[in-house]
């Protein structure tokens, strides 16, 4: 899609569509700078031609949009427009949808899962046909499981599926590989548009859905954090004396479709200097869903870990390929350092082709030291130990532990708290006030230690980079 496709549907949107569009931006997810801001600017103004155009019409609805649009309508939300286009509109995946109607469904799904934050990945894999039909179906009494159509290359699988319930059974799905080894999958949508996301490094010719049954129980239906350690053992009791048994569904793939890998390496050994750490680019693995950048970081500052503002790949056309994260492409990915590892994989939505005149670029790298990565809690003598992000102990109250965290200097990670006996406390509740008081109720307080685990720490950001990888 270029610019005068964009700029004809700007023209041909209807009132409808554009409210929508303008009520449900997220705009603190949105980096400004990743579009030309010549484009910007020009979808800015025909945006502001469209409503006063439309306001000749009907003078109050004018002023109401106006009022609250006019402001709105910068290069910010010319940038999302850009995506919500592409995403409802790229020609290649309409085709696909006619041949194959059944991917309607799976497309539609994974549109509303990230609403304006397509999968790009996705979209390449339709645009080259790699997509295969199932409508494959195992059944135990009233419960039935079918998997309707899948999507994949090396990298990445989406997998459409269909579950019809009988209240009276629960279930648990895995996948596994040719070699009956399971695949790391992320169930995603919900009760009535369900699909799989599996990470990949392999070719597979075939995969395993196994689907184990359990009589219903009301202890399975306590979410984790309401399980405790002391409950846990008859949890599991309670599950094998629960089962019913395991259904197990064979999904063979078209070799006319998937024979051949799908991922071409190019080695680059390009160095990048930095004010926190050097990192080599060693090499680049490119498929049609994603490309994984491979960065060697020479610790000497006894980082704990790294991020990247805003990385990315330019190509020689201008095209964008972001870092790859669940929630949002412009999140920032954090990578652990510790324990010696220093090779990192950045993974970013796919499609390359050509890596001609190709570009790696971030706008800032953040950084934790080792000697920051934990905050300790400590339980016996009610108090934080000495850190140097001031992070101090409000107040302990039964199972509830209240931190002060003075100016958000440190981002703590809300799922991993650890005790001084090894186990992980299940986190009931967080809330964080203006006050800069972090509040946390966990399962139970018998111990003596509680780690929080430090994912990001405010001033520690240096500049980022710029570099052609290929000279």
């Amino acid at each position: 899609m270029d610019d005068k496709d964009i700029f004809n549907i700007v023209d041909n949107i209807n009132d409808d569509d554009l409210e929508i569009l303008m009520n449900d931006l997220y705009i603190e997810n949105i980096n400004e700078d990743f579009v030309d801001n010549e484009i910007k600017e020009k979808i800015r103004k025909k945006l502001n031609i469209k409503i006063e155009n439309e306001g000749r019409n009907n003078k109050e609805i004018n002023n109401i949009r106006k009022n609250r649009w006019i402001k709105g309508v910068s290069g910010i939300v010319a940038a999302i427009l850009i995506f919500s286009l592409i995403i409802n509109f790229f020609p290649s995946v309409a085709y696909a949808l006619e041949k194959v109607p059944i991917i309607n469904k799976l497309v539609q799904i994974v549109k509303m899962d990230k609403a304006y934050k397509y999968d790009k990945g996705f979209e390449n894999l339709i645009e080259n046909g790699k997509y295969q039909e199932i409508n494959k179906t195992v059944k135990y009494d009233n419960t039935e499981f079918t998997v309707n159509v899948i999507v994949a290359d090396d990298s990445k699988m989406w997998i459409s599926y269909d579950v019809k319930e009988d209240p009276n059974i629960l279930w648990n799905i895995e996948f596994y590989n040719t070699n009956n080894k399971p695949l790391n999958w992320i169930d995603k949508g919900n009760r009535d548009k369900r699909y799989a996301e599996i990470d990949l490094n392999e070719k597979l010719e075939d995969f395993k859905m196994v689907i184990t049954l359990y009589k219903n129980n009301e202890m399975f239906h306590k979410r984790g954090n309401e399980i405790t350690e002391e409950d846990f053992p008859k949890y599991l009791e309670e599950m094998d004396k629960a089962k019913i048994t395991s259904l197990d569904l064979l999904v063979e793939l078209d070799k006319n479709i998937f024979n051949d890998s799908l991922t071409k390496e190019y080695k680059v050994e390009k160095n990048i200097n930095s004010d926190i750490a050097n990192i080599k680019v060693e090499k680049i693995e490119a498929s049609l869903s994603r490309t994984k950048v491979y960065l060697n970081v020479e610790n000497n500052n006894n980082l704990a870990k790294i991020s990247f503002k805003n990385l990315r790949l330019m190509d020689n056309d201008n095209n964008i390929y972001f870092e790859a994260s669940d929630k949002s492409i412009f999140d920032e990915v954090i990578y652990n350092l510790e324990n010696g590892k220093n090779t990192i994989v950045a993974e970013l939505y796919g499609g390359i082709s050509n890596v001609e005149n190709i570009k790696l670029i971030c706008d800032k790298i953040s950084y934790v030291k080792n000697e920051d990565s934990y905050i300790t809690v400590d339980l016996v003598n009610k108090l934080v130990e000495d850190n140097n992000l001031g992070i101090t102990l409000k107040n302990i109250e039964e199972n509830t532990v209240v931190l002060n965290v003075p100016e958000g200097n440190g981002v703590l990670n809300d799922h991993n708290i650890l005790s001084d006996n090894g186990d992980m406390k299940f986190t009931k509740v967080i809330s964080k006030n203006p006050e800069n008081e972090y509040l946390y109720e966990l399962d139970n307080l018998n111990c003596d230690k509680l780690y929080f685990e430090v994912m990001k720490v405010k001033d520690n950001k240096v500049d980022g980079f710029d570099v052609k990888l290929f000279e």
